[in-house]
């Protein structure tokens, strides 16, 4: 947080609202030419002009990288089959006919029919689609 950074540096100094300038205390600096910004969702961007890595600045105050960032809320993730009703049904009939289109291109080739470059892609699509769809628990 920002509020744990400003204290500990030198020559701090607003250059506008949420941004300062400081003396970088990763290197001998005489004049300030670390930037500071605070972004809306509390995370703070450092930049030494003198190249300064942002590691090695937030070692020299004694701190760790986790300073930079605000504190984590913890992330829930709706449950597999939680999507509606006719959004599954949605992936269901996609998945109809993805399997629709190769089980056409399977009896045109038995038939002897020969494919263009167009069905070959068609097909190479509906198979990467059925594989993506399968990943994802979604089937017949």
């Amino acid at each position: 947080m920002i509020t744990d950074l400003l204290p500990l540096l030198r020559q701090v100094k607003s250059s506008r609202a949420g941004q300062w300038m400081a003396a970088c205390p990763a290197h001998h600096d005489r004049h300030p030419s670390l930037s500071l910004r605070l972004l809306a969702d509390g995370r703070v961007l450092i930049k030494c002009w003198a190249d300064c890595a942002v590691q090695d600045i937030v070692a020299a105050m004694g701190l760790d990288m986790r300073v930079l960032f605000p504190p984590t809320r913890e992330w829930t993730f709706p449950k597999r089959n939680t999507l509606p009703q006719w959004r599954i049904q949605a992936l269901r009939d996609m998945v109809q006919l993805e399997r629709l289109i190769l089980i056409l291109f399977r009896a045109r080739v038995g038939r002897g029919i020969l494919s263009t470059a167009a069905d070959r892609k068609r097909v190479l699509q509906a198979i990467s689609r059925l594989e993506l769809l399968a990943e994802h628990g979604v089937t017949l």
